[in-house]
C-alpha cells in the first residue's frame, strides 16, 4: 500500500509540472529518478553512458574523469 500510495504521489508530482514543461523550448527530456536519494533529475540534452564510475564517501560520481 505504501508503494502505491508513494507512485501515486510521484505521478501527481510528475502531472503539476507538465504545463510548465511543455513551455520550454526543447524537443525532448530525458528522466531519471535516484530512489536513494530521493531526486528527480530531468536532462535537456541526451544523457551520456558512464564511461566509468567513481566511489566517494557521499554517492557515486558518473563520468568522472580518472587519472
Amino acid at each position: 500500500m505504501e508503494t502505491r500510495l508513494a507512485k501515486a504521489v510521484m505521478v501527481q508530482a510528475c502531472l503539476k509540472l507538465s504545463p510548465d514543461l511543455a513551455k520550454l523550448s526543447v524537443k525532448n527530456i530525458w528522466v531519471d529518478y535516484d530512489k536513494e536519494a530521493d531526486v528527480l533529475y530531468l536532462s535537456f540534452r541526451k544523457p551520456q553512458r558512464a564511461r566509468k564510475t567513481l566511489e566517494t564517501e557521499q554517492r557515486p560520481q558518473r563520468n568522472a574523469k580518472l587519472h
